[in-house]
């Protein structure tokens, strides 16, 4: 189904019941709002063209089928050209096609300019897959493709050469090196920038002579998947350009644009100024930029509820904490930003090598289950590696105990025995955990070797390996005279 809504009264203006046999898979609209190309999600592919708002067409007023060869892959990416609504740019894998339409025909005419290993700077860019196309506006003929090495292949009108099609038709000019890792976004902004965001969590703008111009790192994003610009007015970077003082070579050079937000792989969303491409110090940067939703990054491996408080805690299963206010709806707390997760991009532009893992695997997962105690002030973590973590919901840190809460101390058996499961008894002064090795461990909360002169904090008490099968529960017993009972 193709649905056109109002995005004011969110009513539906127009609907196509069956675009396409097994549904749309990537679709575009035009500058003007009047057209929508589609792709469908069919093994021999078929490309469609809609004039939504004439009444009276009822269907597509252009349709294609492609016949799956190494030139007619499918296609996972289509898009408009902004200044030519009969021209259109899809890629697959390792083609772009470009097609064009007239009215009067109404059928697509197509063409995929040819790309060989002589025309690539070396062996390792050819065969490299392909991520996003895009016209470059301004009355220019030129496109340009993303790849997954971080570099752009660049397309413009054919010169007439023998063997190289007609003068209508686009070939490929020059290859021009972006970023090392694969280009995931690629737009143009007020027909002035082109704006890249990478697997690396890194946004770059570029003129259309791609010359950096502006960019935003360090930003502790993971790999960006989507990025949305506001309509309105854009806005300096630089604040201390003015209007009256500067002349108009600076005012026109400087680097402006709207605010814009950002999505990445970890579910995080935030809003960008383009002031902090200038701001230096810590506390202007901060002001320029806004986490709008921290989604969970990964799968969750454990939940709890604060016993008194509207506050959930998630484990998350690549190793980070979060703390969710679920009245207030918004982050309590989370872990996020001591992750570097720009780091986990190190393949050189996201083309793994055969029999080599990737970098993002390796991190295993580290939190297994979570516990409250009854009066809430502590969170018990337990881990993947036996160890157990106690978090304080009030300050949001976590404790610095005298030593480590473990369930093990073998050599052999380090990082092998991982909690499954945590309780507390009724009384607060004890904990118990089961792990991978059938064992049952006890903790207690007392002076520190029992000696009143030190602080109280958890220590490890006991521990008897119980069952010779997994242990499915652990349980306190409940009534005042059974405390001492597990």
């Amino acid at each position: 189904m193709l649905v056109v809504w109002d995005s004011l009264t969110g009513t539906p203006v127009r609907t196509y019941l069956d675009p396409h046999p097994n549904g749309v898979a990537y679709m575009d609209l035009s500058k003007d709002n009047q057209y929508i190309v589609t792709l469908g999600a069919d093994t021999d592919q078929t490309m469609s063209l809609w004039d939504w708002t004439n009444d009276k067409e009822e269907g597509p007023i252009c349709s294609v089928q492609f016949l799956r060869s190494e030139t007619y892959q499918n296609q996972y990416w289509i898009k408009f050209n902004p200044d030519k609504n009969n021209e259109i740019v899809s890629n697959g894998k390792w083609r772009v096609l470009f097609h064009s339409w007239t009215t009067q025909s109404k059928k697509f005419e197509t063409y995929s300019p040819p790309v060989e290993l002589r025309d690539m700077p070396s062996g390792s860019d050819y065969g490299v897959p392909y991520t996003k196309t895009v016209f470059i506006p301004g009355g220019t003929e030129m496109a340009v493709t993303g790849t997954e090495m971080g570099k752009i292949l660049v397309w413009d009108q054919s010169v007439m050469v023998s063997g190289i099609g007609d003068h209508n038709q686009k070939r490929l000019i020059k290859i021009v090196s972006f970023t090392n890792s694969s280009i995931n976004v690629l737009m143009t902004v007020d027909d002035k920038y082109l704006v890249c965001g990478d697997k690396g969590g890194t946004i770059r703008f570029y003129d259309f002579k791609f010359w950096l111009v502006a960019w935003f790192e360090n930003l502790n994003l993971a790999e960006i998947k989507s990025l949305s610009f506001s309509k309105k007015p854009a806005i300096a970077a630089s604040q201390n350009l003015q209007a009256d003082r500067s002349s108009k070579e600076e005012l026109q050079a400087a680097f402006r644009c709207s605010e814009f937000l950002v999505a990445d792989s970890s579910a995080c969303v935030m809003q960008l100024r383009p002031t902090l491409f200038e701001a230096i110090n810590d506390t202007d940067k901060q002001k320029d930029m806004e986490v709008i939703m921290n989604g969970i990054r990964s799968h969750v491996s454990a939940v709890a509820c604060h016993p008194h408080k509207s506050i959930v805690a998630f484990a998350i299963g690549e190793g980070y904490l979060q703390l969710w206010d679920y009245v207030n709806k918004k982050d309590y707390h989370n872990d996020f930003q001591k992750a570097d997760l720009s780091a986990k991009v190190q393949d050189k532009g996201g083309a793994e090598e055969k029999g080599k893992k990737s970098t993002e695997k390796k991190r295993h997962q580290f939190y297994t289950t979570l516990k409250f105690t009854q009066n809430g002030e502590e969170l018990l973590i337990g881990r993947s590696d036996g160890a157990i973590s106690v978090f304080n919901p009030d300050t949001r840190e976590f404790k610095k105990l005298s030593g480590d809460l473990k369930v093990s101390d073998s050599d052999q058996r380090k990082g092998t025995d991982a909690i499954l499961q945590i309780v507390t008894s009724n009384c607060g002064r004890y904990f118990a955990t089961s792990d991978t090795n059938h064992c049952v461990s006890l903790f207690k909360k007392d002076h520190l070797y029992g000696d009143k002169a030190n602080n109280v904090e958890w220590q490890f008490n006991g521990k008897q390996q119980s069952h010779q099968n997994d242990i499915t529960g652990l349980s306190f017993g409940e009534d005042y005279d059974e405390n001492d009972q597990l």
